[in-house]
């Protein structure tokens, strides 16, 4: 699965997205304290095993993160899509953004193709996002988008800010998203 927005590819991981997924993600601490339920620290087997699982989740599922490549660049940005909150049993939108990103609307625009591959194309009911209370940047993206904060839950020992969208309230944000493959 391939998705094209006007700057961005969403697509499945890569193994060479390994290195780069690690140090633009995970080995950045402005990064990682967004990241609800993150342990640190993730060393290189981490990020291999998680992207395994990513890989899994879109064989068994048929959605799961993908990897955000920006376009004019080719360079690897960081995640967005969605993936089985089992916790919850919900279908989750995720996202994170390499920092060198934040504030060029990319966090807006991957999360707006993740409500597409949602809704559009896998035909969930719902969906949901786990926030860092802190993350107001986030929340706000997903507010834009028309999530709405349903609470809080607790997440891996801390407390995050439960957004929810049912598909019938789901309006294309007018991102304009083509799906490659």
């Amino acid at each position: 699965m391939i998705l094209k927005t006007d700057r961005l590819l969403l697509r499945r991981f890569e193994g060479g997205d390994i290195v780069d997924y690690n140090r633009i993600i995970f080995e950045d601490p402005a990064v990682t304290e967004t990241l609800v339920g993150y342990n640190p620290p993730y060393t290189l087997d981490n990020v291999r095993r998680l992207v395994a699982n990513y890989n899994r989740e879109w064989e068994q599922e048929g959605f799961g993160p993908l990897a955000v490549i920006e376009q004019a660049s080719g360079r690897f940005v960081g995640h967005a899509g969605i993936t089985l909150l089992h916790a919850h049993e919900s279908p989750e939108i995720l996202t994170a953004i390499g920092y060198a990103w934040w504030g060029e609307s990319v966090a807006s625009e991957s999360c707006a193709a993740s409500l597409y591959l949602a809704f559009e194309v896998s035909h969930v009911d719902h969906v949901c996002a786990l926030v860092d209370l802190d993350d107001t940047h986030t929340r706000r993206v997903l507010t834009r988008l028309g999530l709405e904060h349903d609470g809080n839950r607790p997440v891996g020992g801390t407390t995050a800010g439960m957004y929810v969208i049912a598909a019938q309230d789901y309006t294309p944000s007018g991102l304009r998203v083509e799906i490659l493959r």
